[in-house]
């Protein structure tokens, strides 16, 4: 989950930076904006990733658990008999995670929607100009205007709505993650559910708006 998650967050960054460039730089990055260099951006975004959360193949077994059913059941948990790595992941599990999945991802990509913003709005007033301050907008350029609204407000709401979903997950995992209990909740459990249900929201809504983008 962490792998994937992480992995998942910063391919959509990348895909972020790679848009902001090709509105800002429309020749140019037609250099550096290539599937080649997409596939090494991948590789290299696995391999780092796949480094950063190397430790929990170590860190995390399987224990049994006692369940409010009465009955003992199967969890995958970090270990309990290393007080190093118990430390480690109460570290790593709480700010840094939260940093690395959430803060980091967010800013890179609302400075990169920032750019796209900023871009599409010169460029409307530049055809604004063109048509001349006392002429009326023609139907062209009335829709021309509100397909630019729409890509700003979806850009604006997309990086709100990355925060906001996946936020609560990674706060739930702190307070998990601090919790010393060995009962498996059903509660817990559906509340989790819900979270991470929360956070798959966030892949499916930055495959509508890249989607609505290469449209656009």
């Amino acid at each position: 989950m962490y792998f994937a998650f992480d992995l998942a967050n910063y391919i959509l960054t990348a895909c972020s930076i790679d848009r902001a460039v090709s509105v800002l730089f429309p020749i140019g990055s037609r250099k550096y904006c290539r599937r080649q260099i997409a596939y090494t951006i991948t590789l290299i975004l696995f391999i780092i990733n796949t480094l950063l959360n190397s430790h929990l193949l170590y860190g995390f077994v399987v224990l049994s658990a006692n369940s409010t059913l009465h009955t003992s059941v199967q969890i995958c948990h970090h270990r309990f008999d290393s007080d190093k790595y118990q430390k480690l992941f109460s570290a790593y599990d709480s700010y840094v995670d939260v940093i690395k999945t959430n803060v980091i991802p967010f800013i890179i990509m609302s400075f990169c929607n920032l750019i796209i913003i900023i871009r599409v709005c010169r460029s409307n007033s530049s055809i604004n100009l063109n048509n001349g301050k006392y002429h009326s907008r023609t139907t062209k350029s009335k829709r021309k205007y509100e397909k630019d609204r729409q890509l700003t407000l979806m850009l604006l709401g997309s990086s709100i709505a990355f925060l906001v979903l996946t936020l609560p997950t990674e706060i739930n995992d702190i307070i998990r993650s601090n919790s010393g209990e060995k009962v498996v909740n059903e509660k817990t459990y559906l509340l989790s559910a819900i979270l991470l249900s929360l956070a798959h929201l966030n892949y499916a809504v930055r495959i509508y708006k890249n989607f609505f983008f290469f449209l656009y």
